[in-house]
């Protein structure tokens, strides 16, 4: 029945997507872009410190069989929500859980899946989700030889870091947490019990090791990631947001990139420290505690008993700590409690938790299960129904409204193509201009910024050699700093195309 429920997914997923085929963002273009790179031995261009290159690997395949990648995404989205049912089934099956109690999930979990994988962003977040499935699998089970479960903590540690970079200080951290709860419980045989995770952390080391040694090498100096400096600069006091929205013109990181957005790394960003001094302390505490309340405020988004059933948990593991049962409470506790709560100390988007999302769905599975809210049948049927109602009402609104997100963007850049020969330097009013840029195959300098005054403006259009400009948002006189250029007609009524005059 399970072998039915998952296909069920598949199939309908693979109806479905035809509906967000178009769905494209900035994220997804710079996977793209970089996969398309390995495609052709572009090895060196296509080297990145801030993006996972995970799923651009993933994607090449669709770069050499000549398939449009954007629905490759979403196919790799697609199955990723399959291997997180998947797992989702294997750890229930593992804790006992009622079987009607399992198909509810897995209904919640299929709407869910859809929802991460076809109207939403392209991203590695929907991939993470399993690989956050499987490392807890892996971490509360009992293995024979600690070596062999080592062994696979430290691989999937290093597919988390292969995926995101935030998965290497999450699992650096969490793994430091779950062994101080192995000391605790096993004190008179703390060695041998903590024998497993020194293994997986020399395992992930291993593993993550020739991919730092090749950008240490591209930047020149020792480099785990470049994501994790530049999204606690972004939220420094001196930020602006982000450079290729604030910055004005930027040029692409290397001769085949559409956008700066390929490589963030190489975008203007002011450092800072909160040890510079007590005001900036008191700032990045304030950011913190603004971060904390937000995650709050985003797990609620999911389900509006999330946070009740994140409590209720704690709640449990206090009054039942020396429960053979407690074990598998705070592996998913610490679990989401970790990887949620590393976000607050940067940057926190509701994508980015997904994965904590599906363990607090399983945790309240869980907990029903094994404490005993199941038995109070009636009251039982109504809470869970009201939890799984509250989980999928959000995504099934979002399916149903959100079908064909992206056309309109695809066919007005197809009815601009002949305008254009692919050497054209393209700049905007708007970074989302960048849509354009990568259907049409040209270079786009990003976001032009009128408050760095007219002369600067024209400055950096001269610089670049920039050919033409796209207005998405239409004004009733062109600026000064566009004098320059002319209107050219197109049949594209949601744009103004600028041209420089010859």
């Amino acid at each position: 029945m399970f072998a039915g429920a998952l296909l069920a997914y598949l199939l309908g997923g693979l109806l479905l997507i035809w509906l967000y085929r178009h769905q494209i963002n900035p994220d997804g273009v710079a996977y793209i872009s970089i996969a398309q790179k390995y495609a052709h031995g572009q090895f060196g261009d296509a080297l990145n410190g801030y993006w996972g290159p995970l799923l651009s690997w993933l994607l090449v395949p669709f770069a050499w069989l000549g398939l449009p990648m954007q629905l490759g995404a979403k196919l790799i989205a697609l199955c990723a929500g399959g291997a997180t049912i998947v797992l989702a089934w294997r750890c229930m099956e593992r804790w006992q859980i009622g079987i009607w109690l399992r198909y509810a999930t897995i209904a919640v979990l299929i709407v869910l899946a859809w929802y991460w994988a076809l109207p939403s962003p392209i991203t590695p977040d929907l991939i993470m989700v399993p690989i956050l499935l499987g490392y807890t699998y892996v971490l509360a089970g009992r293995y024979a030889s600690p070596m062999k479960q080592g062994f696979a903590l430290g691989a999937i540690a290093a597919l988390g870091y292969y995926g995101k970079s935030y998965f290497l200080p999450f699992f650096m951290a969490h793994i430091v947490v779950w062994s101080v709860f192995i000391w605790w419980r096993n004190k008179k045989h703390w060695q041998q019990a903590l024998q497993p995770y020194a293994v997986a952390v020399v395992v992930a080391v291993l593993l993550i090791a020739p991919w730092a040694i090749a950008i240490s090498a591209k930047y020149h100096q020792l480099t785990l990631s470049t994501s994790g400096q530049y999204n606690f600069n972004l939220i420094g006091p001196a930020s602006a947001g982000h450079p290729v929205t604030s910055a004005g013109l930027l040029p692409p990181p290397n001769s085949t990139a559409i956008t700066a957005w390929e490589d963030p790394t190489y975008t203007p960003i002011s450092g800072w420290s909160p040890l510079s001094s007590r005001a900036a302390l008191v700032f990045y505490g304030q950011t913190i505690i603004e971060n904390v309340r937000a995650i709050g405020a985003l797990f609620v988004g999911f389900s509006v008993f999330a946070l009740a059933v994140l409590a209720a948990g704690i709640i449990l593991l206090t009054l039942r700590w020396h429960e053979r049962e407690s074990a598998q409470l705070f592996t998913l506790l610490s679990t989401i409690v970790v990887y949620a709560g590393g976000y607050a100390l940067v940057v926190r988007e509701e994508r980015y938790l997904w994965p904590a999302f599906g363990l607090t769905l399983l945790l309240a599975v869980y907990m029903a299960n094994y404490y005993g809210f199941y038995k109070k049948r009636a009251a039982f049927m109504v809470g869970a129904g009201m939890m799984m109602a509250s989980v999928v009402a959000a995504p099934i609104t979002i399916l149903a409204t959100q079908a064909n997100t992206g056309l309109a963007l695809k066919q007005g850049a197809d009815v601009m193509r002949p305008l254009f020969t692919g050497k054209e330097r393209v700049a905007s009013d708007s970074f989302d201009s960048f849509a354009y840029c990568y259907y049409l195959r040209v270079v786009c300098y990003g976001q032009i910024n009128p408050l760095q005054g007219d002369q600067a403006v024209r400055d950096q259009l001269k610089h670049y050699q920039i050919t033409d400009i796209i207005l998405m948002k239409p004004a009733p006189e062109l600026p000064v700093y566009l004098s320059n250029y002319e209107v050219v007609p197109t049949n594209n009524p949601a744009i103004i195309l600028l041209r420089l005059k010859k």
